[in-house]
């Protein structure tokens, strides 16, 4: 509650923690549902070395298999420059597809992070 946003049951799209030398992406996280009502998104870097990362959500409905991942609609984490946290909320009745992956680029040597997730299967009220 001291964030004003209340509880948030998140899953993981990273492992804790994740580490990478250059941009890229890890392996996606299948939700085994399409969201219709938006999701949540937090990220923390725990380590960086570099002049700037930037860590988005992908999404796609196959795992890319005929689908290829794009970019989620307001899932742009601001450029990292440094430790620091940063939620994301996407509009509500965003529809969020079935598998979410992270990618990254900017110019960094490492960078040490971990993404969470939360996909709306209902309306939601703030």
């Amino acid at each position: 509650m001291a964030s004003s946003y209340g509880l948030e049951v998140a899953r993981l799209l990273t492992a804790v923690p994740t580490t990478q030398t250059g941009a890229g992406s890890v392996a996606s996280v299948d939700f085994g549902a399409a969201g219709a009502f938006g999701a949540q998104f937090h990220l923390q870097v725990l380590a960086f070395t570099g002049t700037s990362a930037t860590v988005k959500v992908q999404s796609s409905s196959d795992n890319g298999a005929g689908d290829a991942f794009s970019d989620v609609t307001g899932g742009t984490f601001t450029a990292a420059t440094g430790r620091t946290t940063q939620r994301l909320e996407t509009a509500r009745g965003q529809a969020v597809e079935r598998y979410l992956r992270v990618t990254t680029t900017g110019t960094f040597s490492n960078l040490v992070f971990v993404v969470t997730a939360e996909v709306n299967l209902t309306s939601t009220v703030f």
